[in-house]
């Protein structure tokens, strides 16, 4: 039921839509997935830096509970005690791998990122992760 000048007008938008995007530089993000809790803990036990970010998120956390206005939230803050997790994202043109941790109620608070020399060393560190990650 149209005109057939509406198709035309769509077909010129995808084209222009299209071609913008053809002159950004992309760079391709995999996700590889979430990290088990065991190898996210056995990470904040090296880390010491990974493991005083989230434990100041963890305390934002709890007090984001505290100043809840509903009194069954604030009930139970004591013993609140935010979930965290981390994703695993894997960037193949720069040969390195980021793991990005959350935490409940708080959100993504700190990136880790690993680099790796060789394209082996990279796919190496691919295989590992794979058996880390859900």
């Amino acid at each position: 039921m149209t005109e057939g000048n509406e198709v035309d007008q769509l077909i010129a938008h995808i084209r222009r839509v299209r071609e913008g995007y053809a002159n950004y530089n992309f760079r391709l993000v995999i996700k590889l997935g979430r990290l088990y809790d065991e190898y996210v803990e056995d990470m904040l036990n090296k880390e010491t830096a990974v493991k005083y970010t989230i434990d100041k998120a963890k305390e934002h956390a709890k007090e984001l509970c505290y100043k809840s206005d509903d009194p069954d939230v604030t009930y139970w803050c004591d013993s609140y005690d935010p979930f965290v997790y981390a994703e695993v994202y894997a960037i193949p043109e720069d040969k390195r791998i980021a793991i990005e941790f959350y935490v409940e109620d708080v959100g993504n608070v700190y990136g880790h990122v690993r680099g790796y020399q060789t394209a082996e060393e990279f796919l190496k560190a691919l295989e590992d992760f794979y058996g880390m990650v859900s």
